[in-house]
């Protein structure tokens, strides 16, 4: 976006996603738009569709990230294979209603049988792998700090 706007922008080390945004808007923005960032579409944003993290890449489709005020979307539709419901709960959950009932109470990580621990989304033997997760995708990770 700084580089179709002819802009040199270079944010500080370590920002919060909120100090970054305002600065990006206060040197790229008017009145609350990044115009070049219409129809932008680049290797980092934008990625072909994958049924699963393994299968080939839909030379037909892609997959564009989008940000709004700060928050990244993710998907909304159910997580169960071939499911596009949408989710029972779009703050953190990943089945739909149907999927939820009969899986919503099991360990998340793909075929495991076991119940999950409260308030985890993991069963015992997945709680390293979970508390990773959580590590890996909390704001202090994310915003470098």
């Amino acid at each position: 976006v700084a580089t179709a706007s002819d802009v040199n922008f270079i944010g500080l080390d370590r920002l919060s996603i909120t100090a970054l945004t305002e600065e990006a808007f206060a040197k790229l923005g008017e009145n609350g738009n990044i115009c070049p960032s219409h129809g932008h579409s680049c290797s980092e944003c934008t990625q072909p569709y994958r049924e699963t993290q393994d299968s080939p890449p839909h030379e037909s489709a892609t997959v564009k990230m989008v940000v709004i005020d700060g928050i990244v979307m993710g998907p909304q539709h159910c997580a169960y294979d071939n499911c596009s419901n949408t989710l029972v709960n779009h703050r953190g959950g990943v089945f739909c209603n149907v999927h939820n009932q009969e899986f919503g109470a099991r360990c998340h990580v793909r075929d495991c049988p076991n119940q999950k621990i409260n308030n985890t989304q993991a069963c015992n033997e997945h709680q390293e792998m979970w508390h990773k997760y959580n590590l890996e995708h909390s704001s202090d990770y994310l915003n470098g700090a």
